[in-house]
């Protein structure tokens, strides 16, 4: 009972166990990375020391009574991948007084311990904002927080010579996206037709760029 920190990396698909850490009163700090899929029932039951806990994007779910009388966390950011959160997982976290919930559908299995102590931060017409409603737990618009921490982005249609493409970025935490339009390049792909030289006619090579049309006088 005098374990303090916890880091837990995952290289592969993991679910953390029920009762993983029940009761151990003195945990203050959990990281958890990797490829943990899963927060067991009871995983943090009582762990009344704990003020702090980082949850991957690979989280999916959050089991009953998970962290059941944490009751010194103050902030939690339930990542986008997080797609259900089941019954009394926040039970008595008196102290809860910020969660961040990426994902618009998550779902909230019947009463998950938060109330009007308790600010759910979502995103408007999310269930977040639902479940805030049939429970009188306070909701926040989630952009009022938040500030979209876009990725490099993925292009999805490539610009050529005679349109238009298009690139989308998608934010890390609620996966947003936006897109942006790639305007039309400079650079022709020239293909060469040569045509013969007759009794009748001169010959010549032809450069035209088979995209746009355009001809090259080189």
């Amino acid at each position: 009972n005098t374990l303090k920190t916890v880091n837990i990396v995952a290289t592969e698909d993991y679910e953390l166990p029920r009762y993983a850490f029940s009761g151990i009163t003195r945990l203050e700090k959990v990281n958890l990375e990797g490829k943990i899929i899963e927060i067991g029932d009871n995983a943090f039951n009582g762990c009344v020391g704990l003020t702090g806990i980082i949850i991957p994007n690979s989280v999916t779910s959050i089991g009953a009574y998970a962290f059941k009388q944490c009751t010194s966390i103050k902030y939690l950011a339930l990542p986008y991948e997080i797609s259900s959160i089941d019954r009394w997982a926040f039970f008595n976290c008196n102290a809860l007084k910020q969660i961040i919930v990426y994902n618009q559908a998550c779902e909230f299995k019947a009463n998950c311990g938060l109330n009007s102590n308790n600010t759910l931060y979502g995103f408007k017409g999310s269930t977040t904002e639902t479940y805030a409603k049939e429970t009188g737990a306070k909701f926040a618009d989630i952009m009022s927080v938040h500030s979209h921490k876009f990725d490099s982005g993925v292009i999805t249609s490539k610009a050529t010579c005679n349109s238009t493409g298009i690139k989308k970025y998608t934010c890390t935490d609620c996966h947003v996206r936006r897109t942006e339009i790639l305007q039309k390049t400079t650079k022709h792909t020239y293909k060469t037709t040569t045509i013969k030289a007759t009794l009748k006619q001169n010959g010549s090579i032809v450069k035209k760029c088979p995209v746009c049309g355009n001809v090259s006088n080189q």
